[in-house]
């Protein structure tokens, strides 16, 4: 029977461990998120702030050249809100799945010990990091 507790307390570690990764490396991803945007901001403040001391092009090459100028900026600042899109929908799947995780009945209730964090409490620190980082990002 030793070895049963042993491996139990094994068991509830390594758990342990694992939802502790998944909490960190999404908070990270939040963290990307808002350190995203928060670029995205000061380039679009950067830009408009040279296009506004920009004299108008006067010829058809300034102004190819101008268009290419902005053409490029869209470009990247689409890139940028991209990637943010694509950890965002990362970041509702993890979600969704830690919602199944916290609705699922464990077959053994009683190995859960006391100080283990639950699927539940992961899923509600993200989704509260996640609120937050959106409310900063309007």
């Amino acid at each position: 029977m030793e070895n049963t507790n042993e491996c139990m307390d094994t068991s509830r570690t390594l758990i342990n461990e694992i939802k502790k990764n998944i909490m960190n490396r999404t908070i990270k991803k939040i963290e990307s998120i808002s350190e995203k945007a928060n670029e995205i901001r000061k380039m679009n403040g950067e830009f408009y702030n040279l296009m506004g001391k920009m004299q108008i092009p006067q010829t058809t090459v300034e102004q190819t050249r101008v268009k290419k100028k902005i053409d490029i900026f869209r470009r990247e600042i689409e890139e940028k809100w991209g990637e943010i899109w694509r950890e965002k929908i990362e970041i509702y799947a993890i979600i969704d799945t830690l919602y199944i995780l916290s609705e699922t009945k464990s077959i053994n209730d009683k190995a859960k010990g006391s100080g283990q964090i639950s699927w539940s409490d992961i899923r509600r620190e993200i989704k509260k990091k996640m609120e937050k980082t959106l409310t900063n990002e309007k």
